[in-house]
Protein backbone atom coordinates (compact mmCIF):
# COMPACT_ATOMS: atom_id res chain seq x y z
CA UNK A 1 0.00 0.00 0.00
CA UNK A 2 2.70 2.13 0.87
CA UNK A 3 4.68 1.47 -2.55
CA UNK A 4 1.23 2.53 -4.26
CA UNK A 5 0.96 5.63 -2.78
CA UNK A 6 5.15 6.52 -3.15
CA UNK A 7 4.27 5.60 -6.85
CA UNK A 8 1.01 7.88 -7.24
CA UNK A 9 3.02 10.75 -5.03
CA UNK A 10 5.81 10.64 -7.62
CA UNK A 11 3.47 10.52 -11.19
CA UNK A 12 1.68 13.42 -8.89
CA UNK A 13 5.12 15.41 -9.09
CA UNK A 14 6.12 14.23 -12.53
CA UNK A 15 3.03 15.82 -14.22
CA UNK A 16 2.80 19.12 -12.18
CA UNK A 17 6.66 19.41 -13.45
CA UNK A 18 5.78 19.17 -16.84
CA UNK A 19 2.61 21.08 -16.90
CA UNK A 20 4.33 23.74 -15.33
CA UNK A 21 7.35 23.54 -17.96
CA UNK A 22 4.43 23.57 -20.30
CA UNK A 23 2.73 26.79 -18.93
CA UNK A 24 6.09 28.68 -19.12
CA UNK A 25 7.03 27.86 -22.70
CA UNK A 26 3.87 29.11 -23.65
CA UNK A 27 4.81 32.59 -21.80
CA UNK A 28 8.04 32.48 -23.34
CA UNK A 29 6.88 32.19 -26.81
CA UNK A 30 4.27 35.28 -26.73
CA UNK A 31 6.53 37.90 -27.36
CA UNK A 32 5.68 41.39 -29.00
CA UNK A 33 7.13 41.69 -32.19
CA UNK A 34 6.90 44.98 -33.79
CA UNK A 35 8.33 45.94 -36.75
CA UNK A 36 10.45 49.22 -36.23
CA UNK A 37 11.60 51.48 -39.12
CA UNK A 38 11.03 54.48 -40.79
CA UNK A 39 8.56 57.04 -42.70
CA UNK A 40 10.23 58.15 -45.61
CA UNK A 41 9.53 61.20 -48.06
CA UNK A 42 10.85 59.40 -51.27
CA UNK A 43 10.85 62.96 -52.90
CA UNK A 44 13.12 63.97 -50.36
CA UNK A 45 15.73 60.90 -50.29
CA UNK A 46 18.96 61.99 -50.85
CA UNK A 47 20.20 59.94 -54.11
CA UNK A 48 21.52 56.61 -52.69
CA UNK A 49 25.13 56.55 -52.48
CA UNK A 50 27.15 53.86 -50.40
CA UNK A 51 27.18 56.77 -47.47
CA UNK A 52 23.58 56.87 -46.94
CA UNK A 53 22.79 53.39 -47.49
CA UNK A 54 25.41 52.31 -44.97
CA UNK A 55 24.19 55.06 -42.43
CA UNK A 56 20.56 53.69 -43.27
CA UNK A 57 21.94 50.32 -42.29
CA UNK A 58 23.47 51.90 -39.29
CA UNK A 59 20.06 52.70 -37.86
CA UNK A 60 18.97 48.86 -38.43
CA UNK A 61 15.46 49.63 -40.02
CA UNK A 62 12.91 46.91 -40.42
CA UNK A 63 10.51 48.82 -42.26
CA UNK A 64 10.96 51.58 -44.50
CA UNK A 65 7.66 53.26 -45.98
CA UNK A 66 6.91 53.79 -49.71
CA UNK A 67 6.65 56.61 -51.32
CA UNK A 68 5.82 57.85 -47.95
CA UNK A 69 2.70 60.19 -46.72
CA UNK A 70 1.25 62.74 -48.50
CA UNK A 71 4.04 62.73 -51.31
CA UNK A 72 2.03 59.50 -52.45
CA UNK A 73 -0.72 61.85 -54.01
CA UNK A 74 2.21 63.67 -56.52
CA UNK A 75 4.27 60.82 -57.01
CA UNK A 76 4.78 59.58 -60.61
CA UNK A 77 5.91 56.43 -59.64
CA UNK A 78 7.28 55.56 -63.51
CA UNK A 79 9.69 58.67 -63.26
CA UNK A 80 10.78 57.95 -58.94
CA UNK A 81 9.61 61.81 -58.78
CA UNK A 82 7.41 64.03 -57.66
CA UNK A 83 4.82 65.67 -60.26
CA UNK A 84 6.46 69.54 -60.86
CA UNK A 85 9.00 68.25 -58.38
CA UNK A 86 12.92 68.18 -58.63
CA UNK A 87 13.96 65.50 -61.08
CA UNK A 88 17.42 65.71 -59.57
CA UNK A 89 15.92 63.41 -57.23
CA UNK A 90 14.35 61.00 -58.75
CA UNK A 91 14.13 57.30 -57.07
CA UNK A 92 12.61 54.57 -59.88
CA UNK A 93 11.08 51.34 -58.35
CA UNK A 94 14.56 49.83 -59.32
CA UNK A 95 16.55 51.70 -55.92
CA UNK A 96 14.05 50.23 -53.49
CA UNK A 97 15.74 47.19 -54.79
CA UNK A 98 19.19 48.91 -54.27
CA UNK A 99 18.07 50.14 -50.76
CA UNK A 100 16.95 46.23 -49.51
CA UNK A 101 20.31 44.50 -50.76
CA UNK A 102 22.31 46.98 -48.88
CA UNK A 103 19.89 47.57 -45.86
CA UNK A 104 17.57 44.23 -45.62
CA UNK A 105 14.32 46.13 -45.26
CA UNK A 106 11.00 45.38 -45.93
CA UNK A 107 8.37 48.01 -47.21
CA UNK A 108 5.29 49.07 -46.49
CA UNK A 109 3.39 50.93 -49.68
CA UNK A 110 0.93 53.17 -49.42
CA UNK A 111 -1.24 53.70 -52.53
CA UNK A 112 -2.96 56.71 -53.75
CA UNK A 113 -6.31 55.52 -53.63
CA UNK A 114 -7.51 59.02 -54.15
CA UNK A 115 -6.39 60.04 -57.69
CA UNK A 116 -4.77 56.71 -59.03
CA UNK A 117 -7.05 54.01 -60.40
CA UNK A 118 -6.53 50.33 -59.10
CA UNK A 119 -5.16 49.43 -62.34
CA UNK A 120 -2.04 52.25 -62.03
CA UNK A 121 -0.88 50.88 -58.60
CA UNK A 122 -1.25 46.64 -59.18
CA UNK A 123 0.87 47.91 -62.44
CA UNK A 124 3.21 49.42 -59.79
CA UNK A 125 3.43 47.25 -57.13
CA UNK A 126 3.73 44.78 -59.87
CA UNK A 127 6.49 46.29 -61.18
CA UNK A 128 8.34 46.14 -57.59
CA UNK A 129 7.22 42.51 -56.98
CA UNK A 130 9.22 41.30 -60.46
CA UNK A 131 12.29 43.28 -58.81
CA UNK A 132 11.87 40.33 -56.45
CA UNK A 133 10.67 42.80 -53.44
CA UNK A 134 7.78 40.85 -51.43
CA UNK A 135 4.47 42.90 -51.33
CA UNK A 136 3.58 42.11 -47.70
CA UNK A 137 2.23 45.48 -46.42
CA UNK A 138 0.06 47.80 -47.68
CA UNK A 139 -2.16 50.84 -46.67
CA UNK A 140 -4.52 52.37 -48.96
CA UNK A 141 -3.71 56.15 -48.72
CA UNK A 142 -2.27 58.53 -45.98
CA UNK A 143 -4.38 61.02 -43.83
CA UNK A 144 -7.52 61.48 -46.31
CA UNK A 145 -9.71 62.43 -42.98
CA UNK A 146 -7.88 65.56 -43.03
CA UNK A 147 -10.05 68.63 -44.24
CA UNK A 148 -8.24 69.26 -47.45
CA UNK A 149 -10.51 70.50 -50.62
CA UNK A 150 -9.41 67.18 -52.68
CA UNK A 151 -9.80 64.63 -49.86
CA UNK A 152 -12.96 65.84 -48.88
CA UNK A 153 -14.86 66.06 -52.07
CA UNK A 154 -13.61 62.83 -53.02
CA UNK A 155 -14.61 61.34 -49.67
CA UNK A 156 -17.53 63.27 -48.02
CA UNK A 157 -16.91 60.93 -44.97
CA UNK A 158 -15.05 58.14 -43.68
CA UNK A 159 -18.27 55.71 -45.25
CA UNK A 160 -17.44 56.95 -48.88
CA UNK A 161 -13.60 55.88 -47.80
CA UNK A 162 -14.74 52.71 -46.44
CA UNK A 163 -16.94 51.88 -49.54
CA UNK A 164 -13.84 52.37 -52.32
CA UNK A 165 -11.45 50.56 -49.86
CA UNK A 166 -13.68 47.34 -49.92
CA UNK A 167 -13.45 47.42 -53.49
CA UNK A 168 -9.83 48.05 -53.71
CA UNK A 169 -8.76 45.68 -50.76
CA UNK A 170 -10.79 42.66 -52.64
CA UNK A 171 -9.05 43.51 -56.41
CA UNK A 172 -5.08 43.39 -54.64
CA UNK A 173 -6.14 40.23 -52.31
CA UNK A 174 -6.74 38.56 -55.60
CA UNK A 175 -3.07 40.01 -56.97
CA UNK A 176 -1.35 39.58 -53.91
CA UNK A 177 -2.95 37.26 -51.46
CA UNK A 178 -0.43 37.28 -48.88
CA UNK A 179 -0.34 40.94 -48.51
CA UNK A 180 -1.70 42.67 -45.04
CA UNK A 181 -3.59 45.45 -46.07
CA UNK A 182 -4.85 48.64 -43.51
CA UNK A 183 -7.05 51.74 -44.36
CA UNK A 184 -6.64 54.75 -42.39
CA UNK A 185 -7.98 56.00 -39.14
CA UNK A 186 -7.56 59.58 -37.14
CA UNK A 187 -6.29 59.84 -33.91
CA UNK A 188 -6.81 64.15 -33.50
CA UNK A 189 -8.44 66.10 -30.59
CA UNK A 190 -11.27 64.03 -30.31
CA UNK A 191 -12.99 67.69 -29.70
CA UNK A 192 -12.75 68.90 -33.10
CA UNK A 193 -14.95 71.35 -34.31
CA UNK A 194 -14.52 69.88 -37.91
CA UNK A 195 -17.85 66.78 -37.76
CA UNK A 196 -16.13 64.77 -40.78
CA UNK A 197 -12.97 64.53 -38.43
CA UNK A 198 -14.85 63.22 -35.07
CA UNK A 199 -17.15 60.72 -37.28
CA UNK A 200 -14.49 59.51 -39.68
CA UNK A 201 -13.39 56.30 -37.14
CA UNK A 202 -16.39 55.17 -36.74
CA UNK A 203 -17.94 55.63 -40.11
CA UNK A 204 -14.73 53.73 -41.43
CA UNK A 205 -15.16 50.94 -38.42
CA UNK A 206 -19.13 50.50 -39.75
CA UNK A 207 -18.62 50.18 -43.59
CA UNK A 208 -15.04 48.49 -43.81
CA UNK A 209 -15.28 44.77 -44.71
CA UNK A 210 -14.09 42.31 -42.13
CA UNK A 211 -11.46 40.62 -43.95
CA UNK A 212 -9.51 44.41 -43.22
CA UNK A 213 -6.15 43.14 -41.90
CA UNK A 214 -4.91 46.36 -39.82
CA UNK A 215 -5.55 50.33 -39.29
CA UNK A 216 -3.28 53.16 -39.43
CA UNK A 217 -2.87 55.86 -36.96
CA UNK A 218 -0.56 58.87 -36.65
CA UNK A 219 1.20 60.04 -33.67
CA UNK A 220 2.59 63.56 -33.55
CA UNK A 221 3.39 65.12 -30.14
CA UNK A 222 2.10 68.98 -31.80
CA UNK A 223 3.78 72.14 -31.42
CA UNK A 224 3.23 73.33 -27.76
CA UNK A 225 2.26 70.02 -26.79
CA UNK A 226 4.25 67.04 -24.30
CA UNK A 227 4.19 63.35 -24.61
CA UNK A 228 1.92 63.04 -21.51
CA UNK A 229 -1.11 64.80 -23.68
CA UNK A 230 -0.07 63.26 -26.45
CA UNK A 231 -0.50 59.93 -24.62
CA UNK A 232 -3.65 60.74 -23.63
CA UNK A 233 -5.52 61.83 -26.37
CA UNK A 234 -4.02 58.85 -28.35
CA UNK A 235 -6.06 56.48 -25.66
CA UNK A 236 -8.52 58.19 -25.66
CA UNK A 237 -9.53 57.65 -29.12
CA UNK A 238 -8.20 54.46 -29.59
CA UNK A 239 -10.01 53.07 -26.22
CA UNK A 240 -13.36 54.40 -28.24
CA UNK A 241 -12.51 52.87 -31.67
CA UNK A 242 -14.12 49.34 -31.91
CA UNK A 243 -10.74 48.11 -34.07
CA UNK A 244 -11.83 44.50 -32.51
CA UNK A 245 -8.45 41.81 -32.87
CA UNK A 246 -6.80 43.93 -35.89
CA UNK A 247 -3.39 44.97 -36.11
CA UNK A 248 -2.74 48.47 -35.33
CA UNK A 249 -0.20 50.42 -37.43
CA UNK A 250 1.90 53.23 -36.81
CA UNK A 251 3.25 54.07 -39.88
CA UNK A 252 4.30 58.03 -38.52
CA UNK A 253 5.32 59.71 -35.45
CA UNK A 254 7.19 61.79 -34.08
CA UNK A 255 7.64 65.42 -32.30
CA UNK A 256 6.56 68.75 -34.04
CA UNK A 257 7.60 70.62 -31.04
CA UNK A 258 11.35 72.77 -32.36
CA UNK A 259 13.81 70.74 -31.74
CA UNK A 260 15.61 73.22 -29.33
CA UNK A 261 13.04 72.99 -26.48
CA UNK A 262 14.06 71.30 -23.73
CA UNK A 263 12.46 68.41 -23.43
CA UNK A 264 12.00 67.53 -27.46
CA UNK A 265 14.68 64.73 -27.50
CA UNK A 266 13.45 62.96 -24.29
CA UNK A 267 10.14 63.16 -25.27
CA UNK A 268 10.67 61.96 -28.39
CA UNK A 269 12.38 58.95 -26.86
CA UNK A 270 9.71 58.62 -25.00
CA UNK A 271 7.11 58.33 -27.29
CA UNK A 272 9.24 55.92 -29.32
CA UNK A 273 9.12 53.42 -26.47
CA UNK A 274 5.63 53.96 -25.85
CA UNK A 275 4.44 53.08 -29.89
CA UNK A 276 6.91 50.31 -29.85
CA UNK A 277 5.29 48.69 -26.90
CA UNK A 278 1.48 49.44 -27.48
CA UNK A 279 -0.41 46.25 -27.64
CA UNK A 280 -1.47 45.46 -30.79
CA UNK A 281 0.60 48.02 -32.39
CA UNK A 282 2.96 45.57 -35.18
CA UNK A 283 4.22 48.70 -36.82
CA UNK A 284 6.22 51.71 -35.62
CA UNK A 285 7.57 53.49 -38.29
CA UNK A 286 9.23 57.24 -36.80
CA UNK A 287 9.27 60.14 -39.46
CA UNK A 288 11.99 60.37 -41.53
CA UNK A 289 15.27 59.50 -42.46
CA UNK A 290 16.87 62.31 -44.20
CA UNK A 291 15.27 65.11 -45.88
CA UNK A 292 14.60 67.73 -43.22
CA UNK A 293 16.03 68.91 -39.82
CA UNK A 294 14.03 66.14 -38.38
CA UNK A 295 15.53 63.57 -40.38
CA UNK A 296 17.97 60.93 -38.80
CA UNK A 297 20.75 62.02 -41.83
CA UNK A 298 21.99 65.00 -42.85
CA UNK A 299 20.27 65.93 -46.48
CA UNK A 300 23.28 64.89 -48.07
CA UNK A 301 23.24 60.98 -45.97
CA UNK A 302 27.28 61.90 -44.82
CA UNK A 303 26.13 62.89 -40.98
CA UNK A 304 24.01 62.21 -38.55
CA UNK A 305 22.03 64.61 -36.83
CA UNK A 306 21.45 65.11 -33.15
CA UNK A 307 17.88 63.23 -33.63
CA UNK A 308 19.80 60.03 -35.52
CA UNK A 309 22.31 60.34 -32.86
CA UNK A 310 19.45 59.40 -30.85
CA UNK A 311 17.87 56.42 -32.75
CA UNK A 312 21.24 55.14 -33.53
CA UNK A 313 21.53 54.79 -29.55
CA UNK A 314 18.17 53.18 -29.93
CA UNK A 315 19.35 50.55 -32.76
CA UNK A 316 22.38 49.57 -30.53
CA UNK A 317 20.10 48.61 -27.33
CA UNK A 318 17.97 46.62 -30.25
CA UNK A 319 21.04 44.34 -30.13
Amino acid sequence: MKVFRFSILIITILIFSYCKKEKKTVVETDKKNTIIGFNQNWSLFPPLTPALMNNTLLLKPQMIRFPGGTITYSWDWRTGTKIGGNPLLAHPVEDLKTLQANTHVQYVFVLDILNKTINDQIEMLSAIQNLGINIGYIELGNELYLPQVDFVTVFPTGTEYAIKANIWMAQLKNVFPKAKISVVLQCRDENSVNTRLNEWNAKVIAAINNTIDAFTYHIYIPPGGNFAARKKDFEGVVNTTNTGNKELWITEYGNQNDTTEVNYYRSLDSLADYIENYPKVTIALNHLISGSIRGKISKDGNSFTTEGKLFLTRAEKKK
